[in-house]
């Protein structure tokens, strides 16, 4: 896996997702690991084909220091059960949109960048986005689209919309709404 996982790298690294770095005593470095995706992906530069990955941190040590999240906020933590609670049952159309590497939208404050440098085959990379890995990105990130939706659309999306980590969910009556 090691072509794809380089391969993969370079996007993140073109996408401004994560940028490679020498290493520092500052930072907090934790192991990299990857999970294949189950099908592939060709390189649009070379036609060269390659496993899809998912990259991942291991991140126990910063999930241990970061604060339980406020009880206030426990109604946002997303699982399957709520997402069906947000569509009506009169609802016979459906559309599924995935985002596409959703957590790196979260920027990390660059005081806090340093915090989530990962170690993928002796290479460091620190993360400019989120991470898959960091416990709370779920939660952070489905308030960030949910902001995002209130801002562009204004209160009403839920009418026709549920969300699920980054997979939203659109729903009607007809196949014109939806």
């Amino acid at each position: 896996l090691k072509p794809s996982l380089n391969w993969h790298l370079e996007q993140q690294v073109s996408k401004g997702y994560i940028e490679e770095v020498d290493f520092d005593p500052s930072m907090f470095i934790t192991s990299g690991f990857v999970k294949a995706k189950g099908r592939d992906v060709i390189d649009p530069a070379t036609g060269t084909t390659y496993p899809a990955l998912r990259l991942l941190g291991n991140f126990p040590v910063l999930n241990a220091c970061t604060e339980p999240l406020p009880k206030h906020l426990n109604f946002q933590i997303p699982d399957q059960r709520g997402i069906s609670l947000h569509i009506p049952m009169h609802s016979t159309h459906f559309c599924v949109i995935d985002i596409s590497d959703a957590y790196h939208t979260c920027k990390i404050h660059k005081s806090s960048q340093n915090l989530v440098v990962v170690d993928y085959g002796g290479r460091l990379f620190r993360y400019i986005g989120g991470a898959q890995g960091i416990a709370q990105m779920a939660i952070f990130w489905t308030a960030h689209l949910e902001d995002g939706f209130y801002n562009t659309i204004g209160r009403h999306w839920r009418i026709w919309c549920a969300i699920y980590v980054d997979d939203i969910g659109i729903h009607a009556k007809s196949e014109e709404q939806a």
